[in-house]
């Protein structure tokens, strides 16, 4: 296998990678209306109504914008990291700037939520 043809696996991989850790292979992310409202907003109306629907076996949901996935300004119900994907590319160019320069050391990450800085970085690099 070529140089160029290895590396070009390497970054479709990584690309893959980081659209299944935030959720955006996918045309919607969505949040589920009962993670808003643990989180504080719009009680009142979601009290009423969100276990009436739960038993009902039915779901209410916010439809993300694209733009604020990507800016990790969302909390993605379905996804590994609510970092968002300019995020994660920063973290990529990052890995990849100490790994070619053999800066020595470890990776790590904290204030984790669901891990997908770790999961891109230990599957990644």
């Amino acid at each position: 296998m070529s140089i160029s043809k290895e590396s070009d696996s390497i970054s479709l991989y990584l690309e893959l990678l980081k659209k299944a850790l935030s959720f955006s292979l996918y045309d919607k992310s969505i949040t589920f209306a009962d993670e808003l409202n643990r989180r504080g907003i719009k009680k009142s109306l979601f009290g009423l109504v969100l276990p009436f629907l739960k038993r009902k076996k039915y779901a209410l949901v916010k439809i993300n914008d694209e733009k604020g996935r990507n800016e990790g300004q969302i909390w993605p119900s379905l996804a590994h990291t609510m970092i968002g994907l300019k995020r994660l590319d920063n973290i990529q160019f990052c890995a990849e700037d100490v790994i070619k320069n053999n800066i020595p050391g470890d990776f790590i990450e904290t204030g984790v939520w669901q891990g997908g800085a770790c999961i891109l970085m230990g599957g990644g690099f």
